[in-house]
This record gives C-alpha cells, structure tokens and sequence, in this order.
C-alpha cells in the first residue's frame, strides 16, 4: 500500500523559509538592479538603506514568507512521493540507488529522480508563478524618485493579485511562466 510521507514536506516547509528570510535582501537588489537599469548594484543597495531603511531590502517578504514554505513543501512533498511510487511500480522497496547502499540496484534511477523532479517543479509552478510575480511588483515600489514619498501601486499582496488578476485575467497572474518553467 502506497503511504505519503509528510516528513518530505515539513522539510520543504522549513527550508523554503529560512532560504528566503537569508536570501530576500540580495534579491530586492538584484530585482531593482534589473528594473532600474541606470543605478549599480551598490548604488542601488545605498539607495535602498538611505531612502527607505533595512525595510527596504524586505519590501514584498509577507507574501513570499507565507508562501515559500508551502512552495517547498509542495515540491519536496511531490518530489519524494512521486519518486516513491515510480521506485513501487518499478517493484523496488525503497528508493536506494545501488546495492550497497541496501536496496536492489535500479538501472533507471537517475531517469526516477528526473521525472519526479520535472513533476514536482510543474505542479510547484501553478503557486510560484503568481507568488513570484506579486513579490517582484511589490520589490519594485520605490515611488518615482529615491528619497520623496513613495506612490505605492499596492498596499499588499491581495491588493497586488486581484489588481491584477482584474485587468489580465488569469493569463496575467502566470506572466513569465514560460520562462519559469526553464530555470
């Protein structure tokens, strides 16, 4: 009898927001850098800490941080049950690769662990394209100018996603999804 195992997702969970709570300061810089392409990379980070503070580099975190666990943990979750159950229909017991690491040696492994991956980052795509779209407009929301008062776009996330969702319909939420789907 096939089982799921929540241990793959609670991991995805916990990885998903300690990666992102480490890494979203760097990625405010890397996405203004790229939409505002007259400033550098330190200027940038200059302008960010004088006009809007340490709160700057954490614009747009909320719905990511809600998200990102639930992003993982969608992935790892599909990634080891879907690896499980071709490793079954394969009739293996357990997902080990050679015979010395205890299991019954699987010729086919590396092409299990790609097709479960390839499944587990599509299904993870119809959250992330949306997740990943709202937080890049929420990064950009600097005002006209560095230093006056900003007109926010957004006042959140939901603002963010029914404004959008409104004027595109659901093809606007999955803006990018192509490219997405390459990296």
């Amino acid at each position: 009898m096939y089982h799921i195992n929540s241990c793959d997702f609670i991991a995805g969970w916990i990885s998903g927001v300690c990666g992102l709570a480490v890494g979203h300061p760097a990625d405010t810089v890397k996405i203004r850098h790229q939409t505002f392409r007259d400033s550098g990379t330190l200027k940038i980070a200059y302008q960010t800490l004088k006009y809007e503070g340490v709160r700057g580099f954490y614009r747009g975190l909320g719905f990511p941080l809600l998200t990102a666990g639930a992003l993982n943990s969608i992935f790892f979750g599909v990634y080891g049950n879907c690896l499980s159950h071709i490793q079954q229909s394969r009739g293996y017991e357990n997902t080990r690769r050679t015979s010395s690491e205890g299991g019954a040696r699987n010729k086919h492994w590396h092409l299990d662990v790609w097709l479960a991956g390839s499944v587990a980052g599509f299904v993870q795509l119809s959250l992330a394209c949306p997740v990943d779209l709202v937080k890049i407009k929420l990064q950009t929301q600097t005002g006209k100018t560095w230093g006056s008062d900003p007109e926010l776009g957004y006042r959140g996330p939901l603002e963010c996603l029914s404004s959008t969702y409104r004027d595109y319909g659901i093809r606007g939420l999955y803006r990018g999804l192509p490219v997405m789907m390459w990296r």
